[in-house]
């Protein structure tokens, strides 16, 4: 199950990488509504079935930030699952400040992206309001380090995710898309398992070519395309 914690590695070059057999760590904020599906989300980017808790339910199910990991080509993914914590929360300040600092932490770390999980066709007034509060609370460069995954691709059909954003009658949702710089992906989390790992490797794929732009230390070259 995952880690109660978020604990944080040592930096390094890549050839003492190498040396010791460690791997470069890429890290994974999942943030959004209730009920968004960010704990599916995780699972799937895991590819583990119940890493993190996610059922329906008439209560948030994720009430404390959880952590995941795998190993994916050469790197290290740390998946951080956490509870509603942005736009809007029934949570007592003591408990919101808790959470909020430990996902802070996590997310203190230069090769980390933050990603907004909303639903397909479901975009409403409390995501907008996530998306602000992430923007205020991790700073004014958020955005760069900003991606957002839709969840229920099967909605789509067979048709494409780029045609949808582009149509989409919801301004705000465009306009989230921009903010982001174009960088979306969708999943089906309750998709066959052999769809979803491919899924996770697209999603994958854009958070470790985000963090990469946004890593300035000299091992940045590491930054490679994985292999399988």
């Amino acid at each position: 199950m995952a880690d109660r914690a978020a604990e944080g590695g040592p930096d390094g070059s890549k050839s003492k990488r190498k040396e010791s057999g460690e791997r470069p760590e890429l890290r994974v904020v999942l943030l959004g509504r209730s009920g968004a599906g960010r704990s599916a989300t995780g699972n799937t980017l895991l590819c583990k079935e119940r890493e993190f808790e996610s059922r329906l339910a008439s209560q948030p199910v994720t009430t404390t930030c959880a952590l995941g990991r795998r190993d994916w080509g050469e790197w290290s993914v740390a998946v951080m699952d956490t509870p509603a914590i942005f736009g809007g929360s029934r949570w007592d300040k003591q408990q919101l400040d808790k959470e909020r600092e430990r996902c802070r932490r996590f997310a203190d770390h230069e090769r980390c992206v933050l990603v907004l999980v909303t639903q397909l066709g479901r975009y409403t007034r409390q995501d907008r309001k996530v998306q602000k509060e992430v923007k205020k609370f991790f700073g004014k460069n958020a955005k760069k380090r900003m991606m957002v995954v839709f969840t229920r691709k099967e909605d789509l059909g067979g048709g494409a995710l780029d045609e949808y954003v582009r149509t989409a009658d919801n301004g705000a949702l465009r306009k989230l898309v921009k903010a982001c710089e174009e960088q979306y992906c969708a999943v089906s989390n309750t998709g066959p398992r052999q769809d979803r790992d491919a899924q996770a490797d697209g999603v994958l794929e854009m958070a470790q070519g985000i963090a990469c732009r946004q890593h300035t230390k000299p091992w940045w070259k590491m930054c490679f395309s994985v292999s399988r």
